[in-house]
């Protein structure tokens, strides 16, 4: 049985957030269910909080610290799951099989950027409890765990990020590098006993976008039994001007070559049925946030692959491109399945 996995996508901690604040419930049955349906989707790793606070203007009802936004998010996804037929909340690659088999599609819940931690172990372990699987150690730019791909700086971890790595090691919590610095991804390939995913990362050497990797760093994932998650966004994924499908054909060769077909995945992170009116509100509301740049950014990908439900496409066109059944399987899914049976347990 064939499972396809979304390793990166932006719907809980956005989407789903806005509208139950606005007293909505059942959002992702309504908004998402269908879409990733048609996508052929099984499983999404979905963040739900971290270090953005995506509604710092101008709706102050969003506006809350990290660890209370990530609670709130953590509490809106397990009522999501409640009161939908088509989600559950992923604890166990078994529990994906299962739900998988009842038609259901899995939350992997992940948070990006360690913020809502608190600089406090003890919530990772609660965090875990809620059912966290998957944490990003930063976004974009520093926190107490380390430096994000942005800082200015370009440190790596600090004393906490690497007791937080040595304890998501021992709960069985994936360590995900995507959004770290370079400095960063070194520092948790010497330190983690666990392989390593990079949810939404893509090659430095095809765009040399400070959030993508270099080869060595690529190949170091990899050695490790890791994965790197393909990253459909058109900064990340290309300098061409006017990217199409076979960009995303590209950046998947380039990676199958570099570090084998078995640490390769789709993290396609595609803004799904975001409200743009309210996205260029927040993003361009401010030029600084706490005296932190604003990343301005334009959520443009290839044309016919702004939706999660284009990748059945994507598949038929790798397939026609020569890559084999098993390949296809493998970075649809499988990998991303091996590697969270291996740390989970």
């Amino acid at each position: 049985m064939s499972i396809v996995v979304a390793a990166h996508t932006d719907i809980m901690g956005s989407v789903v957030d806005r509208h139950r604040q606005r007293g909505e419930r059942a959002v992702f049955e309504r908004r998402h269910a269908e879409i990733l349906r048609a996508g052929q989707v099984d499983v999404i790793a979905d963040h739900l909080g971290g270090d953005t606070r995506y509604g710092f203007v101008p709706a102050p009802g969003l506006r809350t610290d990290p660890l209370a936004r990530a609670m709130r998010l953590f509490d809106h996804a397990i009522e999501e799951a409640e009161e939908s037929s088509s989600l559950t909340i992923a604890r166990s690659v078994d529990g994906i099989v299962e739900a998988k088999a009842n038609g259901e599609i899995s939350l992997v819940m992940s948070v990006e950027g360690g913020s809502p931690l608190n600089g406090d172990l003890s919530m990772l372990r609660n965090f875990h409890r809620l059912g966290l699987r998957s944490l990003g150690l930063t976004h974009n730019w520093r926190n107490a765990l380390g430096d994000g791909c942005l800082e200015r700086t370009g440190g790596g971890l600090t004393h906490f990020g690497k007791a937080v790595v040595e304890e998501c090691n021992r709960l069985g919590i994936v360590i995900d590098v995507a959004h770290l610095s370079s400095e960063g991804v070194a520092d948790v390939l010497e330190l983690s006993d666990d392989p390593i995913i990079a949810s939404h990362t893509n090659p430095k050497a095809i765009a040399p976008h400070p959030h993508n990797l270099g080869d060595e760093l690529l190949r170091g994932i990899a050695s490790r039994g890791g994965v790197i998650g393909v990253f459909f966004l058109n900064p990340y994924l290309t300098t061409n001007p006017a990217p199409s499908r076979t960009d995303i054909d590209k950046v998947i060769r380039y990676l199958i070559d570099l570090v084998g077909v078995d640490h390769v995945a789709l993290g396609p992170d595609i803004m799904e049925n975001w409200d743009q009116a309210e996205f260029k509100a927040v993003t361009e509301g401010a030029a600084t946030f706490e005296s932190v740049p604003v990343n301005p950014i334009d959520y443009e990908y290839p044309p016919g692959f702004d939706s999660i439900a284009s990748l059945p496409v994507l598949k038929s066109a790798l397939a026609s491109d020569g890559l084999d059944e098993e390949s296809i399987a493998k970075l649809f899914g499988e990998n991303c399945l091996r590697l969270w049976r291996e740390v989970w347990g």
